[in-house]
């Protein structure tokens, strides 16, 4: 579909409920003035603590994803969403990744983002991950419990909190963001340019 004009989803729940459902987003033409906005009003966003505020927790996972955007070059924003990815098999927090190389911008702010902590150790856990776009905006984001190690055998490679495989075409600007009891805080890779200040990353 195109965009006439920028087109947002907003979320406005006053009573703290979930939403049982995972979003995928494919068939849009968008460009820097014409973009895709998720977002939840500050009213009624999460307080940093996760079951406060809007949230999206589906009962079963999508192995692209909680919040997916991995079908084509997408301008997005995504702010002010607490979400669970609830897959066994492996997934995603926030998947936002190009098939190849594009002049596509991210921005991704003000989310809390929380993993299923479990599943063997050949399993993904990734909470924000952002790809083949040329800009990449990320900040006051805190993703926790991004581990797989639920067979005894750590494998630390695709437990990742924050992951950006860009390529050399993609500048990462990640700043004020935290990373908890995951078994990897941040991964830029790639050639890719990433900035970061102001982050923190701790595991338990």
């Amino acid at each position: 579909s195109d965009i006439p004009n920028n087109r947002m989803m907003r979320f406005d729940e006053t009573d703290g409920s979930a939403l049982a459902e995972n979003l995928r987003l494919q068939g849009w033409t968008t460009d820097e003035f014409h973009y895709v906005r998720i977002y939840v009003p500050t009213a009624e966003r999460h307080n940093g603590t996760w079951g406060t505020g809007f949230r999206l927790q589906p009962s079963s996972g999508d192995v692209g994803g909680t919040i997916r955007a991995d079908d084509e070059a997408m301008f997005l924003r995504v702010e002010g969403v607490a979400l669970y990815h609830a897959g066994s098999a492996g997934t995603y927090g926030i998947n936002i990744r190009a098939p190849a190389a594009s002049s596509a911008h991210a921005y991704v702010g003000h989310n809390l983002v929380k993993c299923r902590p479990d599943g063997d150790s050949n399993v993904t856990r990734m909470g924000i991950v952002i790809s083949n776009v040329s800009k990449a905006y990320v900040w006051n984001n805190m993703v926790f419990d991004c581990t797989n190690v639920g067979d005894g055998t750590p494998y630390t490679w695709d437990a990742l909190g924050y992951y950006f495989p860009g390529g050399a075409s993609q500048t990462t600007y990640a700043y004020n963001n935290v990373s908890s009891n995951n078994r990897q805080g941040f991964y830029c890779e790639n050639g890719g340019v990433c900035v970061a200040k102001n982050n923190y990353s701790h595991a338990t």
